[in-house]
């Protein structure tokens, strides 16, 4: 899967075969692009950043490397997941997930070596929500829109602010469909299997970055 010959990265065919990755929870769910079927916003947006690392780690962009940190006032230390950049030859469609990965890393080492996953995903979320995944969602689907993979419509509602509708078009379908969901699932399940420090400390990472990104109600919210 190059990204001058397959114009979809990693991230995003897991986004258009959403039902193999994430299943219907009680709430927080996506509709995805081609079925009329939910997953859960949360454990689809995971899957795609989790790939997304993986995948950059494959062609050399990024380097994943755990090392031990200091913490609870430097009285001990805790292994954390680092995402060290590597070489930046390899040119992925932008904008996507994973074409804003090795900048990230590459930022965050040069701030005192702070390229921790939490750090970058913090910063790839890029503001606060009160669902930070579902907001990473919609935010690929823009990607895909600007570079001619989705149609977009606007819903025509009573509201002031109508959310864009996306649409899948065939020939992205046909794209998508070349690329087996088998073998996305096994850059995880090799992770997993095989480097079982990295993929917890990953999780960890991801699940930090969308805790400190979601918006919090207090009284005044509900009042």
């Amino acid at each position: 899967m190059s990204s001058g010959s397959y114009p979809l990265t990693a991230s995003e065919l897991v986004l258009l075969k959403g039902e193999h990755f994430a299943k219907r929870a009680p709430r927080g769910n996506v509709d995805l692009l081609h079925t009329g079927a939910k997953v859960s916003a949360a454990e689809l947006g995971q899957r795609m950043v989790a790939v997304a690392f993986l995948a950059c780690e494959r062609v050399g962009t990024v380097r994943l490397e755990v090392r031990p940190k200091r913490a609870f006032f430097g009285l001990r230390t805790v292994d954390t997941l680092y995402a060290e950049p590597g070489d930046g030859s390899y040119a992925w469609p932008t904008p996507s997930i994973e074409g804003s990965l090795r900048s990230l890393a590459v930022e965050w080492a040069e701030d005192k070596a702070q390229n921790e996953i939490a750090n970058i995903v913090h910063t790839l979320l890029r503001e606060d929500s009160p669902d930070p995944w579902h907001a990473l969602i919609e935010r690929v689907k823009s990607d895909l829109a600007a570079r001619g993979l989705l149609r977009t419509a606007e819903q025509r509602t009573l509201r002031v602010f109508d959310p864009i509708r996306y649409h899948l078009p065939e020939t992205t379908a046909s794209l998508a469909a070349r690329q087996s969901e088998t073998s996305l699932q096994e850059i995880l399940d090799e992770c997993q299997r095989t480097r079982p420090p990295v993929w917890k400390l990953l999780l960890t990472g991801l699940d930090k970055a969308a805790s400190q990104r979601t918006e919090r109600l207090t009284n005044t919210d509900t009042d």
